[in-house]
């Protein structure tokens, strides 16, 4: 997996190669603690469903991150438990 920031990410795997995830919207205010919110959300997402890293994961962490960058500060603008279970249930 390859974070490109508003340009989104690559996921490459042997079995399907690489696949382009698109960036979700958002106003970025603070940009602390996007990439831990983005890694810990994609292994979390993965980890549930008991999957290995794949699009759905990667969408996962680009809309927690999204969160993220458009709040302040960096433990105070990871999502909190509700909108972690809204981005996961998706």
């Amino acid at each position: 997996m390859l974070t490109l920031g508003a340009d989104g990410a690559l996921l490459a795997s042997a079995n399907t190669g690489i696949a382009t995830i698109p960036a979700v919207a958002a106003t970025a205010i603070d940009t602390t603690g996007a990439g831990d919110t983005f890694m810990a959300v994609a292994l979390a997402s993965a980890a549930v469903r008991g999957v290995e890293l794949d699009t759905r994961a990667i969408g996962h962490a680009a809309s927690a991150s999204a969160l993220t960058v458009s709040r302040r500060g960096t433990r105070s603008a990871f999502p909190t438990a509700d909108e972690l279970q809204a981005i996961l249930a998706r």
